[in-house]
């Protein structure tokens, strides 16, 4: 057998083992991201969660965490209570100039062209890791906050 044969099982061994254990995790997964929106909506009522990062596209490993956007929706009745909700999850604005910075390909690929917003680290953040950390099924050290995150906002060109 050749080396190149060797390596091309190994390759193909090793990605099928992290599918099983990737596919054997599937259900807890989803289940985490279920309770995660129904916590954050419970906070927030119009927000969506989405799933980002390595699990979103599909390379994620069994020791990859979850990632997970929220993002607001303006209120349907009025723009009061939007706002109110918008202020909380507000950008600074020099964070937001250091991330335009940044080479957003390298950040995160085939997003280039696209802004970022940066996203405060204040208290809404602070008020959903206390309340995850509060459910049963939430190991409280295994929460992770990220103070800042550069994320493609689609539909926004402005860099």
């Amino acid at each position: 057998m050749l080396a190149q044969d060797v390596l091309e099982a190994s390759i193909h061994a090793f990605v099928r083992a992290v599918e099983l254990q990737t596919e054997s995790q599937a259900s807890y997964r989803r289940a985490v991201i279920a309770n995660c929106k129904r916590i954050a909506q419970s906070l927030w009522p119009r927000c969506l969660v989405e799933l980002y990062g390595s699990y979103a596209s599909g390379l994620g490993l069994r020791s990859s965490g979850l990632d997970l956007l929220i993002k607001v929706q303006p209120s349907r009745f009025g723009r009061d209570e939007a706002d109110a909700t918008e202020a909380l999850l507000s950008p600074i604005d020099e964070d937001e100039e250091q991330l335009r910075q940044l080479n957003l390909e390298e950040v995160s690929p085939g997003h280039s062209g696209r802004s970022v917003k940066a996203i405060s680290s204040a208290a809404w953040q602070q008020q959903l890791s206390d309340r995850l950390a509060r459910e049963k099924w939430v190991l409280s050290d295994s929460i992770r906050v990220a103070a800042h995150a550069a994320i493609p906002v689609p539909g926004d060109h402005s860099v």
